[in-house]
């Protein structure tokens, strides 16, 4: 189930990305535009808080806020929302590896 959900969350975000390329000529961007940069970072950001607060074992929360640090640092760092989230989505895989292994 998470596959789907992760995967309509990408497809919803990089259309917001895509439709301005792809209809360039259609599209009014003074009506549209803040619609279409703020639109992705929304749906980037109802896909973590609703996975962040569905922690089901409280064991995992600390996965979770290290990865949340590791978005942020990312973020502030180089102000990308695609590379903030793929570092988290990284940081969480390697932390939840070291969690494994010593307990």
């Amino acid at each position: 189930m998470e596959i789907i959900v992760i995967l309509i969350v990408a497809i919803a975000t990089y259309l917001t990305r895509l439709m301005p390329i792809l209809l360039k000529e259609r599209i009014d961007f003074e009506k549209w535009g803040d619609f279409l940069s703020s639109s992705s970072t929304a749906i980037i950001s109802s896909l973590f808080i609703i996975s962040f607060i569905n922690q089901a074992e409280l064991k995992d929360l600390p996965i979770g806020i290290f990865s949340l640090i590791a978005v942020f640092l990312t973020f502030v760092r180089w102000k990308n929302l695609g590379l903030s989230v793929i570092s988290g989505v990284i940081a969480y895989f390697f932390i939840s590896l070291a969690f494994k292994f010593t307990l």
